[in-house]
């Protein structure tokens, strides 16, 4: 596997990145309004708690002074008195009475206070907490955004940290299959004799997005590119909505977009489409059918091509299944190769690029660990009917199925390793329609 090449932020993942940055912000400021009124709550409560308690001694001391002033007895406040209040007048009693209430109003206006009290100095520390969980998040945010990578996702607390989310057309960086050592790129044949540029065929292309495939870099020179087949860029993003857990096959959950990028590009590319009978052509003219069966193109249109893999002069370089070289500090990779992708070509040669054809068409969670060959392989047997991008060239893009492979290994070396295969590919198209994308998304996010 190539080592990861930081490219520039797309329009959607920047987009997507301001507005988490927009919303961190404003949980920000929503929260130090809180926080502020937090606090002001806790300075009124104090001076209003203040007043209550002098205002408590002051309608206690009325209270204790009448009952001094008839000497009445009151086994609390006044047990020396000798006389008993209903021997008294009626208005002195009134008056007693009336005392001891606004007394005993304002001492239950006391304990209310006090327990408002307590309650909004926790209010304040909890305040603060989230105030500095949305601070952090705001930092998080904006460094991940500077730096060119997906933001944290905005979480229920306003705790930074969370998994970026999805947007769709922009998924994580996909995983490619190692490029050829780079003499074993052939400078002759079609292509290059009609771009009179062998840099064009040579060049393997070190992105790590397929929709960066024959563009121009910015100094507006055309760079070439192999063709892909990689996962599809929108339903790998929805489909990681729905995988949890550890995968069925016992191995660790694995939602890493991964491609099938050729070795060589293809030297002819066959095309036929069908006719499909079973709809109105007066409501199709119309433009207003965004529900034609997505399978139609399945039965009627298909994109064929062969491929040939080479992993000849690979197994000249590479000394073991550890992927050390043979001569130290020496690379014949165009760009960065892992030792564990070099020690994987070294173990299954061409079959190594073939599973991550497997794995691009097997969807997440494809590999599993072989009883008989006891290595983990996304090789089932059969293909997954799984939607994929095919990357032919600069306009030659589509949403397809992969409906047979044929496979024939040419050259084998001493260990019985496939060096050298011929590849030919079936695919069938599906409708490409961005409506429709929609639409799976939002079923895929549960109707939100």
């Amino acid at each position: 596997m190539a080592t990861k090449k930081n490219i520039p932020l797309s329009s959607a993942q920047l987009a997507a990145n301001q507005g988490i940055i927009n919303a961190d912000y404003q949980l920000q400021i929503t929260q130090k309004v809180t926080y502020d009124a937090a606090v002001k709550k806790v300075s009124t409560l104090k001076d209003t708690l203040y007043n209550q308690n002098t205002y408590m001694q002051t309608t206690y001391n009325l209270y204790l002074a009448l009952l001094y002033e008839y000497n009445v007895n009151e086994p609390v406040n006044h047990p020396k008195g000798t006389v008993n209040v209903l021997t008294l007048s009626s208005s002195v009693q009134k008056q007693i009475q009336d005392a001891y209430t606004t007394w005993q109003a304002v001492v239950a206006e006391v304990k209310q206070t006090s327990s408002d009290l307590i309650a909004a100095d926790k209010n304040v520390v909890t305040a603060q907490n989230t105030l500095n969980q949305d601070k952090a998040a705001l930092a998080a945010a904006v460094k991940s955004n500077a730096s060119g990578k997906p933001a944290p996702a905005v979480g229920t607390t306003g705790a930074p940290g969370g998994n970026p989310p999805a947007v769709v057309g922009d998924p994580k960086p996909y995983t490619y299959n190692a490029p050829m050592t780079s003499s074993s790129y052939l400078k002759f044949g079609p292509q290059v004799l009609s771009a009179k540029n062998d840099m064009l065929i040579t060049d393997p292309g070190a992105w790590d997005h397929a929709k960066l495939a024959w563009q121009p870099d910015k100094d507006g020179k055309f760079k070439g590119a192999k063709g892909v087949i990689q996962m599809s860029q929108s339903l790998a993003a929805d489909a990681s909505v729905l995988t949890k857990g550890t995968a069925a096959s016992g191995l660790p959950t694995d939602t890493n977009p991964y491609g099938f990028k050729f070795l060589y590009n293809p030297t002819s590319v066959g095309m036929s489409w069908g006719i499909v009978e079973s709809f109105s052509p007066q409501f199709e003219q119309s433009g207003q059918d965004i529900a034609t069966a997505i399978g139609n193109g399945l039965l009627a249109s298909t994109v064929t091509f062969s491929l040939v893999l080479n992993r000849i002069e690979d197994m000249m370089y590479i000394k073991d299944s550890t992927g050390e070289f043979l001569t130290r500090n020496t690379s014949p990779y165009p760009y960065t190769v892992s030792p564990s992708e070099r020690g994987l070509i070294y173990d299954r040669g061409t079959m190594y690029d073939l599973e991550y054809l497997f794995r691009a068409t097997g969807g997440y969670n494809s590999q599993y660990k072989a009883s008989v060959g006891n290595m983990v392989t996304a090789d089932k047997g059969w293909l997954m009917p799984i939607p994929v991008e095919l990357h032919l060239g600069a306009n030659l893009r589509y949403l397809v199925r992969v409906s047979s492979l044929d496979i024939n290994h040419a050259i084998f070396n001493e260990r019985m390793v496939p060096i050298f295969t011929t590849v030919n590919i079936t695919c069938t198209r599906y409708y490409d329609n961005q409506v429709l994308y929609n639409s799976a998304s939002t079923a895929a996010a549960g109707g939100k």
